[in-house]
């Protein structure tokens, strides 16, 4: 028996060994096989560029020149099929699922990256922004850059791993993320964090009633059982000073009411590690000692712990991100040969 294959694609390797099985012709363009009587078939294979892993969490060194190959090459060291790791020397720092990695959710401050860290706690990733040479920002900037980490939806719509805010699906899981925030503060020596997490205020038309909830169906219950109120459960119109004449008497004027109630959709409550050690949900100036405050409000910032807090007396702050695990498997960098189309 003499059979001619012709295969459009050398990557159809089932159609291919069929095709010889049944003694079947496939017609199209491409190459051909002269297979005879107790030959076997030879075939290609789905080639893929293949890299580095070295924290070895399913994403390849974005810094890595890829290699294309059948199959991995452990030995080389060449084990993940996508070029997408954000830090390949830190496995709580996966893949570039959207436009950002983590050191692109803020633009420099005098010339320096913004600093980071990342969690990762079962299904949910997480990363948070720290430091004195990290912008800090408003709530819905903040919102609009977790967003940028997480997945696009429209070209992944199968994962539900849309970035947002941080909000918290049990009392673990919250517990490990106050750990690393905790850690980190320490580390860095400030031991004083204002981060913006997934907590808005739900009301109807009156911004006077209502209640803070998560941003998703997360169990609002852990916003009461989790964290204590830094200060008091802080109301809506504590985020705008200025409109409050000291006893809040200016609440009732019409003006500052529309205000006020233009700027609910983008309020989100401030998790606050105070000089204690302990953890509240608040406002970003929460998180500054009575001490401090009266060095700030008397203009002297000549120390850097009280210039770096100082920043925490308006709205903005610095804040926490949450995204589901992006699965590695969706974004495999397969090679296709110049001038071969099926």
């Amino acid at each position: 028996m003499r059979l001619l294959l012709i295969s459009t694609n050398l990557k159809a390797t089932s159609v291919l060994a069929a095709a010889a099985l049944s003694g079947s012709l496939l017609a199209g363009c491409g190459s051909y096989w002269d297979i005879r009587d107790g030959d076997e078939l030879a075939y290609g294979c789905v080639e893929r560029y293949f890299y580095p892993d070295a924290d070895s969490d399913g994403w390849g060194d974005s810094f890595a020149e890829g290699e294309v190959l059948c199959d991995p090459d452990v030995e080389r060291g060449l084990t993940v099929s996508n070029d997408r790791d954000c830090d390949d020397e830190d496995d709580s720092i996966t893949g570039r699922a959207n436009a950002n990695c983590p050191v692109d959710l803020l633009p420099p401050l005098n010339n320096v990256e913004p600093a980071y860290e990342g969690a990762v706690f079962n299904q949910s990733e997480f990363v948070f922004v720290y430091g004195a040479d990290t912008r800090i920002t408003n709530a819905p900037s903040a919102s609009g850059a977790c967003r940028s980490w997480g997945i696009n939806a429209s070209h992944n719509y199968h994962e539900l791993a849309v970035g947002q805010l941080a909000t918290f699906g049990s009392q673990p899981e919250l517990a490990a993320i106050l750990d690393a925030i905790r850690d980190q503060a320490e580390t860095n020596g400030i031991g004083i964090y204002a981060g913006f997490v997934g907590i808005k205020w739900d009301n109807d038309e009156n911004h006077l009633v209502g209640a803070w909830t998560f941003t998703d169906d997360s169990d609002d219950a852990l916003i009461q059982t989790g964290l204590n109120w830094c200060n008091g459960e802080p109301m809506p119109a504590d985020f705008f000073p200025n409109l409050n004449g000291g006893s809040g008497e200016r609440l009732g004027v019409p003006s500052h009411i529309d205000a006020i109630n233009d700027a609910l959709p983008g309020l989100r409550l401030t998790l606050v590690l105070q000089e204690s050690g302990d953890f509240c949900l608040g406002l970003p100036r929460d998180a500054i000692p009575a001490d401090v405050l009266v060095d700030i409000e008397a203009g002297d910032l000549s120390d850097p712990f009280v210039a770096e807090l100082a920043r925490y007396q308006g709205d903005e702050a610095h804040f926490v991100c949450k995204r589901g695990k992006p699965d590695p498997a969706n974004y495999v960098k397969y090679f296709e040969e110049p001038g071969l189309s099926g």
